[in-house]
């Protein structure tokens, strides 16, 4: 595999796992209808600070969720850098409430 692939790979993989704490934080939420599963963002800095918060433990605790983080100033600070702009990669509501909204 050559080094520009592992890279994206690799971005990719961290991308999964700062997901995987912004759900934890409740920055991002599952379908709340529970019908098509998107993941709507719940943008607030309060959320978005215990985010950073549990993230940060999970660096420290060496989850195997974080994985792909190590516990190095620049992964921690990468993890900041991709939570804070998850907020645009997703809507604040799911397929099912748009639908609703349409209706």
């Amino acid at each position: 595999m050559s080094f520009a692939k592992r890279a994206i790979v690799e971005g990719e993989r961290k991308r999964q796992a700062a997901i995987e704490v912004a759900i934890r934080a409740k920055y991002l939420n599952r379908c709340q209808f529970g019908v098509c599963g998107e993941l709507t963002e719940a943008h607030s800095e309060d959320v978005l600070t215990k985010a950073y918060a549990i993230g940060n433990s999970m660096i420290s605790k060496n989850d195997p969720l974080i994985q792909p983080f190590k516990d190095t100033p620049q992964d921690r600070r990468e993890l900041t850098d991709i939570l804070q702009n998850l907020w645009t990669d997703f809507s604040d509501e799911c397929k099912c409430q748009r639908q609703a909204h349409e209706d």
